[in-house]
């Protein structure tokens, strides 16, 4: 089975944990699961592929965490396209009697 966005080297799924189980703690705080969620897509593919398999305690507080982060859903292309759009918008200034080019140097 192929290693998911939200396993560790070891294996565990960070996803997982129930607040104030000392048996079964939380191991990745909830900002940091809504901040993912909220600027990965991949991390949101995951996310969708491991949550059905998580116990139902877990589902409850993961499926609350995913209501908060759904709200600013960007894919990562879209932000990209936004940088490169401001860069050939810009325009291109140009002043002095070359319109911005240096005069060339002439050798006698």
């Amino acid at each position: 089975m192929a290693r998911e966005w939200w396993t560790n080297s070891s294996g565990v799924n960070l996803l997982s944990g129930i607040e104030d189980d000392p048996t079964n703690p939380i191991r990745l705080d909830d900002f940091f699961i809504i901040d993912f969620l909220r600027q990965y897509e991949v991390a949101r593919l995951s996310f969708n592929r491991v949550f059905p398999a998580m116990l139902p305690d877990e589902r409850d507080r993961l499926a609350l965490l995913s209501s908060q982060a759904d709200y600013v859903y960007v894919l990562e292309h879209t932000e990209l396209d936004a940088i490169q759009k401001k860069y050939n918008t810009a325009g291109v200034r140009t002043s002095g009697p070359l319109g911005g080019r240096r005069m060339q140097r002439m050798t006698p």
